[in-house]
């Protein structure tokens, strides 16, 4: 190879590790743009407030998260985290 390949293959080189390099940066400040016009990533949520209703009636009739995740049709851990971020919202209030 020439000394000019090696150059050049060299710059691309920097080039490609500069843009792996700022790709963390880029993502925080497109997820913060869009988190300053009202926009939230993610996965809906299964919880609908109707769910939530109804898990919380049935918690406080002593059902267990198993029984009420079958009869809700979600999953368990679904269920623990919208009553644990229910509870939390009740305590700040």
């Amino acid at each position: 190879m020439t000394p000019w390949g090696e150059t050049i293959i060299g710059i691309m080189a920097v080039l490609a590790q500069f843009r792996v390099a700022t790709i963390p940066e880029n993502t925080r400040r497109g997820l913060e743009h869009a988190r300053a016009q009202g926009r939230v990533g993610g996965r809906p949520t299964v919880m609908t407030p109707e769910r939530l209703a109804a898990a919380q009636q049935l918690r406080a009739g002593g059902m267990s998260l198993q029984k009420i995740s079958e009869a809700l049709g979600v999953s368990c851990p679904s269920v623990a985290r919208a009553l644990d971020r229910a509870a939390d919202q009740d305590g700040e209030r």
